[in-house]
């Protein structure tokens, strides 16, 4: 009621006497104010109703406690965002969602702030009543009376995990940008030993019996330069992120390689162990991908097993190839293979808590402690699996460990695959043709002469591109072809092989590369043939027999 209402209402009881008319025209002022002060109080009512519905269904987390930081207000996205029942927050200290993330000076610095009249502006990494974490960009600011007294404090908080997840995106592509420049430059110096041994390697088995104990060892030898060779190929399109056509392979002997790339980020304190069958088959897949699959699979139980703080921790990876039952195949993304393959890494770490089963399949959901984990991991599994027509099925028990088995269907068997790979075994011989071979690492220059010769060819060698293109007009009635490395100082490859081709257009080509074609500033067209070092003497001699050919 306002003063000038009261007012009236005192004056008109203490003048009852007065004159009927003017009795009634105070009458009707006093009916014209008491409209205005209901109107003003529906206006106010409204306002308050607004201001209450804007709190309860602003976007951001809205809390509201008193002097002594007691809860008294929290809104619906406040409740979503930490888990918690509006009446279980109601009364409690906001120190219910403190996370140990961040110091006790945080703190204290915030409470120093808000008390002194400011706004406290900053970003808090809080916890959920599920345990989880989340990052909080948050406002908090005192709210005075009439008087200039702080009575409360207002806090605002918006879930920064989309921005902290590009950042955590950003970070680490660069980390794998600058893992993809170490890992190609480690890459070009090993392709072009594993080259020069691989070419020695056949020299040697050429000069003795086959049925020597030698033989035997070469042949080991050569096997593995091999496998040195395809992990550094999954190294590079590990780290550089490349993309590779899907393609069946047999899926044994490519396990028996990735749990050795996959085991290089596992402590030793933690023993490893493998189970695989013995039945061989194919997957049509792409193999980086499954590599990938593996390594997050490693890196996952790596985690609950140094979380668990058990001395005795294992992980197991397990391979079979099975025929599921209907209730599983109904899962898969592609349900009409008749078989598949099922990989399983177990540990005996932490485990999952039964109420966050449902959410560990959730990109960005993680428990881990801040800084640690990007909750991707898993969500990339699942991606990747489902995109190859398979499916994830996990299965955890709290403080006893988890097993996650990967699905994929088997492809049917390649007999083709089979014939060319033992046609791959031919080698090609040459009738004293000429090649020019040009590569700036005299290993592998020594090893491509010896081998070339062994094979029938004629070489004369050439240290750059420069040297190239002046032997070559030197030798233009000799050179039949001209094999080419493609990163060389002075003059690459390419320069070289568009200066000797506009002097002979005609002339053979063949390219030579230990870098990744992301590396090279200057490259061939897509349909130039180009070998990628450390190649096969029967690739290299069934190339150059070709190319002759023409």
């Amino acid at each position: 009621m306002t003063d000038a209402f009261r007012h009236k209402i005192e004056k008109l009881l203490n003048h009852s006497s007065l004159p009927r008319e003017q009795l009634e025209h105070e009458l009707h002022d006093l009916e014209q104010m008491l409209q205005e002060e209901i109107k003003r109080r529906q206006e106010a009512e409204s306002l308050a109703n607004l201001f209450s519905l804007a709190l309860e269904q602003a976007g951001d987390a809205i809390m509201i406690t008193d002097r002594d930081a007691n809860i008294e207000f929290v809104n619906h996205t406040f409740c979503q965002l930490t888990g918690y029942r509006y009446e279980e927050l109601i009364g409690k200290n906001p120190r219910i969602l403190n996370s140990m993330a961040q110091s006790d000076e945080v703190y204290s610095e915030m409470w120093e702030t808000i008390t002194s009249g400011k706004t406290w502006r900053g970003k808090l990494i809080e916890r959920r009543k599920d345990g989880s974490f989340y990052p909080a960009a948050t406002s908090i600011a005192p709210v005075r009376n009439r008087l200039g007294e702080i009575t409360h404090f207002i806090a605002v908080q918006h879930d920064a995990s989309e921005r902290q997840q590009l950042e955590e995106r950003l970070r680490q592509s660069q980390k794998i940008e600058t893992l993809g420049t170490l890992v190609g430059g480690v890459a070009h110096d090993f392709n072009n030993l594993l080259t020069g041994m691989a070419g020695n390697l056949f020299i040697a088995r050429r000069r003795i019996s086959p049925d020597s104990t030698a033989s035997v060892s070469i042949g080991n030898a050569e096997k593995v330069v091999d496998m040195a060779s395809d992990m550094v190929k999954q190294l590079l399109r590990f780290a550089r992120q490349e993309e590779t056509t899907v393609h069946p392979f047999s899926f044994m002997p490519f396990m028996r390689e990735a749990i050795k790339l996959a085991s290089i980020s596992i402590p030793e304190s933690i023993s490893i162990t493998h189970r695989f069958c013995n039945e061989e088959f194919m997957i049509c897949a792409d193999a980086t991908q499954i590599q990938q699959i593996l390594m997050n699979l490693f890196v996952n139980a790596r985690d609950a097993l140094e979380d668990s703080g058990k001395s005795d921790m294992r992980i197991t990876l397990e391979v079979n190839c099975i025929t599921p039952e209907e209730e599983l195949r109904q899962f898969m993304a592609d349900p009409g293979a008749e078989r598949y393959m099922q990989m399983s890494v177990t540990d005996n770490g932490i485990g999952i808590p039964a109420e966050l089963m449902d959410r560990v399949r959730k990109p960005f959901f993680t428990t881990k402690e801040a800084g640690r984990g990007t909750g991707l991991g898993l969500s990339m599994i699942i991606n990747s699996t489902q995109a190859h027509g398979g499916y994830v099925d996990i299965e955890s028990t709290q403080g006893e460990g988890t097993t996650i088995h990967i699905y994929l269907p088997v492809a049917s068997s390649d007999t083709d695959q089979e014939e060319r790979e033992a046609d791959d075994q031919t080698l090609f011989h040459g009738m004293g043709q000429t090649i020019l071979l040009v590569d700036d690492d005299p290993v592998v220059r020594l090893t491509g002469h010896t081998v070339l010769e062994s094979l029938g060819y004629r070489v004369i060698e050439a240290r750059d591109g420069l040297e190239a293109q002046s032997i070559f007009i030197s030798h233009i009635d000799d050179i039949s072809l001209v094999m080419l490395d493609l990163v060389m100082p002075n003059m690459g490859g390419f320069e070289a092989a568009r200066r000797i081709q506009a002097i002979k257009p005609d002339m053979p080509t063949i390219y030579v590369t230990s870098h990744a074609r992301s590396d090279i500033t200057e490259s061939p067209d897509a349909d130039a043939i180009v070998l990628h070092k450390p190649y096969k003497v029967f690739e290299l001699s069934r190339i150059v027999f070709e190319q002759l050919r023409l």
